[in-house]
């Protein structure tokens, strides 16, 4: 069987499966063929749909749509249960995400930002950055006088306002 957990992986155009009834279909190929119905399957992406079955007789979800769009190879198989997890190695993955988010950017994120703000080439990048030194003038101003701006975690930044700090600086969000 294929668990809600996979189902909700594959919840884009170019990849959509629901899960109705039970069953996993692949309505992938469906959606690229049927423009017209494309809002209505892709509401229910990576989702289990069954709660509107039969809602609106003829539309998705429901036995009349499914019987005359459907084809069998779109059924992937049946809905399962989700593989059970061990408590101690969730909770120690969902720490390590935290960890991750309160730790900011690494220093190649910090690097690799740098570089993209100080770049100044030609073509469509250097016109991107002329507009946004006209829509911020204030950043400029920032940088010219700093010389560079200082990049913080979240954690510096609630540290940095407590003590009512008014240099300027900016969040990376990872």
């Amino acid at each position: 069987g294929i668990p809600l957990s996979e189902v909700a992986r594959h919840n884009k155009p170019h990849d959509c499966w629901v899960a109705i009834q039970g069953d996993v279909y692949d309505l992938t190929d469906f959606m690229q063929h049927h423009p017209e119905q494309r809002n209505s399957i892709l509401a229910w992406a990576g989702r289990d749909a069954s709660a509107m079955w039969d809602k609106i007789p003829g539309r998705f979800p429901s036995a009349t749509w499914m019987s005359m769009y459907t084809r069998p190879e779109a059924r992937m198989g049946e809905v399962c249960e989700e593989p059970r997890r061990d408590p101690h190695t969730e909770m120690i993955r969902q720490l390590k995400k935290e960890l991750r988010r309160l730790q900011g950017p690494s220093e190649e994120d910090i690097a690799a930002a740098k570089a993209a703000s100080g770049h100044k080439g030609g073509g469509a990048a250097a016109g991107a950055a002329g507009g946004e030194e006209a829509r911020f003038p204030k950043l400029a101003e920032m940088a010219a006088n700093r010389g560079e701006l200082k990049f913080f975690s979240r954690a510096e930044v609630a540290k940095q306002n407590g003590q009512g700090g008014a240099a300027p600086y900016m969040i990376l969000h990872n």
